[in-house]
């Protein structure tokens, strides 16, 4: 999912919310470490802004938006509704 900005403000990712699931908090993924031994948690998505003009990807590894406690089970390539509130 990419977020464009084609404003001339920045904006800020502020929350995502979807019926699929109780919550949906933007996240980052952190790794520590290098090579065999290095370790990855996901962490709270710092300040996500995005300049007039600048993207924002969210996906696997990166920046992105994790479905807490969903209310079905979802399958590889299921879609779902998800709402992003931005400031």
């Amino acid at each position: 999912l990419t977020l464009r900005n084609g404003t001339r403000d920045t904006v800020v990712l502020v929350e995502a919310r979807t019926p699929a699931a109780r919550a949906a908090p933007p996240r980052a993924t952190v790794t520590a470490g290098h090579g065999p031994g290095a370790t990855a948690h996901m962490a709270p998505l710092p300040r996500a802004a995005v300049a007039p003009g600048d993207s924002l990807v969210l996906a696997p590894l990166g920046p992105h938006v994790m479905l807490d406690g969903l209310a079905r089970p979802l399958a590889p390539g299921d879609r779902v509704p998800l709402v992003l509130r931005l400031a």
